[in-house]
């Protein structure tokens, strides 16, 4: 009996493992029949300089601040690891259409980056480690087979789409200053006005307000400075054992740093989850790289029910500016920018993708949007997160589960975390731009020409196109005949000038008529 409930045993444990191994083929069968055909990529910049109150700013307002060495190895770090992901022949993710070598793929890569000296240096690092060659290591001595320099395209800090909140958007600033106003925030700086007002004394000189002028304590100042605070601790490594004693004179310990981190992330959370700031920024590089996508997939994905004026307004936001949009071609592109953006695309994706972001992450974090096609043609999108701890960086892919909806059935799944291009656009459609809707509603910003093109695919999608066409016809009569009016008053205007010329010419020679000299006397 014992035997035969042994071979009875060992039987089903051969058909668990059976089951277990045709699924385990199943499932590799599904993932061959996808291949990755486009990549969108958000680098968040390396370890930083200090920023301080004395460093040199430019007329525009944007602080001088270079990556440290580390921040630079970090960056070529992170385009090593994402070359072997995507751009080597042999990678897991190889991407359709590349060789693995940039003097062949000139026209299938685009560089961007933010204005400003930390991204302009990230984004040349990050090229320089994923153009390195495929089959070598570098080194950091300048001997790695990186041929030549892949250009790094950018745009004035007040044309740049990506920050245009912090610029021009008044609904960006009010939702900050409601941040730094709500009962949470100034409870907990009173909570810790002795830890902050001692903290703002360690680093006062060192680190610049993000709220001065805005009639804060200097706890709440401080509190409002923690992620500058946090970020110079973790870039300066002042978490080691006396570090923080030392640069500080004594004042603040290593004791401090947990709380230091602690109040860090409560200030970046709150200003850049679903419910902050950070979402108008996400909400725009989204759209953008959507927008990349769809292109990409070889049809038109914005005629499946998104509202109107998107791609009106697309156009209008991104013209003349090189962004993705403008590169049918590319097949990956990426853009070098700030924690704000990284953080907000996650939150302007839904709280339970953004959620799976710490609030501040580990340095040298990257954000990939990943296209994916089956071989039925179908195609589907994938977020990964490339996370960077010492020299080892771990990419994953993120659990897009919360966004699937019925917009494509069908397609085979992949797991959490892919879902159809329908359902992301769905979720673009419903989240991404509802909420560019929402922050330019009711704007009286009227300089800024994104925000005007963002109320112009408002005034669309609640008039119609017909009701925008007959009002922008109308807008255009009207100012051909304010033309017209002001070209028949000016030659009136004239004629009547030169009947009082010819008037004066019979009177006192040397008469002068509405400030002019009289003319010669006729011959």
């Amino acid at each position: 009996k014992m035997m035969a409930e042994r071979r009875h045993s060992s039987k089903k444990g051969a058909h668990a493992s059976l089951i277990l191994a045709c699924l385990i083929a199943l499932l590799h069968r599904g993932l061959a029949n996808y291949h990755i055909t486009q990549v969108t990529l958000l680098i968040r910049h390396g370890t930083r300089e200090l920023l301080g109150r004395d460093r040199i700013t430019q007329a525009d307002g944007v602080q001088l601040v270079h990556l440290t060495e580390t921040g630079v190895e970090q960056m070529k770090q992170i385009g090593q690891d994402l070359k072997d992901r995507y751009v080597c022949p042999s990678g897991q993710g190889h991407i359709d259409g590349l060789t693995g070598s940039y003097q062949e793929d000139r026209s299938a890569y685009f560089s961007l980056s933010s204005d400003t000296e930390r991204t302009l240096m990230t984004a040349a690092a990050f090229n320089q480690g994923l153009w390195s060659g495929c089959n070598a290591t570098y080194d950091g001595l300048g001997t790695d087979p990186y041929a030549g320099v892949v250009p790094v395209h950018s745009v004035a800090a007040r044309d740049d789409l990506m920050l245009l909140g912090y610029k021009n958007c008044p609904a960006f600033h009010d939702k900050v200053e409601e941040f730094y106003s709500s009962p949470e925030f100034t409870g907990l700086a009173a909570q810790e006005e002795d830890f902050l007002t001692r903290l703002y004394g360690c680093f006062q000189d060192e680190v610049a307000s993000l709220s001065e002028g805005a009639g804060l304590s200097d706890a709440q100042r401080t509190l409002a400075d923690m992620a500058s605070l946090w970020d110079y601790a973790a870039t300066a490594e002042l978490a080691a054992p006396g570090a923080l004693a030392n640069a500080t004179g004594g004042a603040c310990s290593s004791a401090d740093v947990p709380l230091m981190e602690v109040l860090a992330n409560h200030v970046e959370h709150g200003k850049y989850t679903t419910d902050g700031a950070g979402v108008y920024l996400g909400s725009r590089f989204i759209r953008e790289a959507a927008y990349a996508a769809t292109e990409r997939a070889g049809f038109d994905a914005w005629g499946r029910g998104v509202a109107h004026g998107w791609e009106e307004a697309a156009h209008l936001v991104h013209t003349p500016l090189p962004h993705f949009r403008e590169r049918e071609d590319v097949a990956l592109a990426a853009y070098a920018a700030h924690y704000p953006t990284l953080k907000g695309v996650l939150a302007a994706l839904g709280t339970s993708v953004a959620d799976q972001l710490p609030v501040v992450p580990a340095w040298g974090a990257a954000l990939a949007l990943e296209l994916h096609e089956h071989e039925s043609g179908a195609v589907a999108p994938a977020v990964g997160l490339r996370y960077h701890a010492g020299v080892n960086g771990t990419f994953e892919l993120l659990d897009l589960s919360s966004l699937r909806g019925a917009a494509d059935g069908g397609v085979p799944s992949l797991g959490a975390s892919f879902v159809t291009l329908g359902d992301f656009l769905a979720r673009v459609e419903q989240q991404v731009y509802a909420t560019d809707a929402a922050w330019c509603a009711g704007c009286g910003n009227d300089e800024a020409a994104a925000c005007l093109a963002a109320e112009l695919a408002l005034l669309r999608s609640e008039l119609g196109e017909d009701v925008v066409g007959a009002y922008a016809t109308a807008v255009t009569l009207a100012l051909f005949g304010g033309v017209a009016l002001g070209a028949l008053g000016y030659c009136t205007m004239q004629r009547y000038a030169c009947r009082r010329k010819r008037a004066g010419e019979e009177e006192e020679e040397g008469a002068v008529e509405f400030g002019w000299p009289p003319a010669e006397p006729p011959r």
